[in-house]
């Protein structure tokens, strides 16, 4: 396969390896676009990570050996593209890292693009509780930050990603399969919406020069409809304030994906939960 063709992006993704990270890379792939992944060199026995990258050099992948903590090495990978996508995990030591991005990003002068890590729920639209508070705090830091500098930018606002919650049947602090009890959070009442993380990283690819989506907030909602931990006290946001499809979309500041692109066959709830029989 040839990685990239005629004049689109090139694209970097920051995360490249992690559990979204790998679908964005596939996906800009398959969409035919020069793509560089920003990682550090695996660890000796980390035959999982080696197995990542020995599948993206064999697409085509030019890979980047660093840190963040890394500056110069940074900056340098930074000047060899057109867009990049952070896909960072989400605490907030990793999303702060989003900082040296954004510092070399302005010294570049060259990005056309910056799409950071603030997939899942808008951080301006709920109000959840700790340990996901910091999470959403930080997410919204960084969003400022960007439009302080007036950064090309695009939001993404992917809801809940199926990969996660369904095989977990919404149940976030119990590891799947389930076989026997199933608890509802909340009244079980609460909308709810989730996105497969191929998707998502589908519609990522798709925004990173469509100038539809430019400086503005791209939300996926495909038609249908106190915590210990962080992913419970994501779960409470969700399933029992139902903030998630609860407001308008102003399209002064953004726009809706299935719209934009109907040509997308996203992968619903019950097709995602046929695969796991």
């Amino acid at each position: 396969m040839v990685n990239g063709v005629g004049k689109k992006p090139k694209i970097l993704v920051i995360g490249g390896t992690g559990r979204f990270g790998k679908h964005v890379v596939d996906a800009s792939i398959r969409a035919n676009h020069a793509t560089f992944v920003f990682t550090r060199p695996p660890a000796t026995d980390d035959t999982e990570k080696k197995k990542i990258l020995e599948s993206f050099t064999s697409l085509g992948v030019e890979l980047i050996f660093g840190t963040l903590h890394d500056y110069e090495m940074l900056l340098e990978a930074v000047k060899k593209v057109d867009v990049i996508i952070s896909t960072l995990g989400s605490d907030p030591v990793q999303l702060e890292l989003q900082t040296k991005i954004i510092k070399a990003i302005m010294e570049a002068g060259n990005i056309k693009r910056f799409i950071p890590s603030e997939f899942g729920m808008d951080p301006e639209r709920v109000n959840p509780v700790e340990p996901a508070k910091a999470v959403f705090m930080m997410k919204a830091q960084i969003r400022q930050m960007i439009k302080n500098y007036n950064m090309p930018h695009t939001i993404i606002r992917s809801h809940i990603f199926q990969n996660f919650y369904i095989p977990r049947l919404g149940q976030a602090e119990i590891s799947p399969p389930i076989y026997d009890t199933v608890g509802i959070i909340g009244d079980g009442n609460a909308q709810v919406l989730y996105v497969n993380a191929r998707d998502i990283a589908t519609y990522v690819i798709k925004t990173v020069d469509d100038p539809r989506t430019l400086n503005k907030i791209l939300y996926i909602t495909p038609r249908s409809p106190p915590p210990l931990s962080f992913q419970l006290s994501i779960a409470y946001s969700a399933y029992i304030n139902g903030v998630q499809p609860n407001f308008n979309i102003d399209p002064s500041s953004a726009v809706e994906a299935t719209e934009l692109y109907p040509e997308v066959g996203y992968i619903t709830v019950e097709e995602f939960m046929d695969s796991l029989l």
